[in-house]
């Protein structure tokens, strides 16, 4: 059986509360079906997948096209980054923004990071640079640089 598949299968099990056992006993088998399954030793027959899918609720049709899909797409891509990548495209436009937005930032401040410097220029306006260093709070700050910082924090429209 698919490698991947079968790591979703095992996924959906344990979200689902269920022992191997458990399911054997829902689906009238011997518990060791399960685990072989589970090893890739032996694959569940079409009727047993689908009993499968339904006691774990999840979609076969989804659960199939998702791991084939991402089987084509190859080990370049973890199945965590699969997923964020089908989840930023169901975002609407001001989602894919914002998700973008962070993602550069990240990007940035994780390369600012690895150059052993953790100072990222951000520019929210054309002439002016903000130096962002959110994990580490500017000792002497005064009262007006705070108060500031908790305005834009605070602006919808940021």
């Amino acid at each position: 059986m698919n490698e991947l598949l079968v790591d979703r299968l095992k996924h959906a099990r344990a979200e689902q509360g269920l022992k191997q056992s458990d399911v054997a006993e829902k689906l009238g088998l011997k518990a060791n079906t399960i685990s072989n399954w589970e090893k890739g030793r032996t694959e569940p027959d079409i009727d047993s997948f689908v009993k499968l899918c339904d006691i774990y609720q999840i979609d076969c049709a989804s659960l199939l096209s998702d791991v084939y899909a991402f089987k084509r797409i190859g080990m370049d891509i973890s199945l965590s980054e699969y997923d964020h990548i089908k989840k930023y495209r169901a975002l609407d436009p001001h989602g894919k923004e914002m998700v973008d937005f962070t993602l550069l930032k990240e990007w940035e401040r994780s390369t600012a990071e690895a150059e052993k410097s953790n100072v990222v220029p951000l520019t929210l306006k054309e002439d002016t640079t903000y130096y962002v260093n959110a994990a580490h709070p500017i000792e002497d700050a005064t009262e007006e640089d705070k108060s500031f910082d908790e305005n834009l924090m605070d602006d919808e429209n940021f």
